[in-house]
């Protein structure tokens, strides 16, 4: 029994290591549609005219898209475009996600350091 349990503990280490390292990241070249479920304090770049305070914040939603133009690997850019209650922003955007992060890449969205809103 002891010597069956070592030769399946033997095999899982041979196999599983190298099909860990050999997944190729997900390509994810194109558009993603969704939606924003946001709580807003204050202003800010893609809320400019809330009226949200921490005592009664602001809840809203938004058409969020997201086309990503370009991807190296686990690094990837685009466009984010949220509209919806006559207001529309736009900007660049871009991401490198660590091979070994299991978290959802597209919520890690992030603007680079000069990134404008339109």
């Amino acid at each position: 029994m002891i010597r069956k349990i070592m030769s399946l503990a033997l095999m899982a280490v041979l196999i599983f290591p190298p099909l860990a390292v050999a997944a190729d990241p997900p390509v994810l070249k194109g558009r993603w549609i969704g939606k924003t479920h946001s709580i807003i304090a204050g202003k800010g770049g893609h809320w400019p005219t809330s009226s949200g305070t921490f005592e009664k914040p602001l809840l809203a939603e938004k058409d969020l898209v997201i086309e990503i133009t370009g991807q190296q690997g686990r690094r990837f850019w685009g466009v984010q475009t949220l509209s919806g209650s006559g207001e529309k922003t736009e900007e660049q955007a871009a991401r490198a996600r660590p091979s070994n992060s299991s978290s959802n890449a597209l919520a890690s969205w992030s603007n680079p350091v000069g990134a404008t809103s339109m």
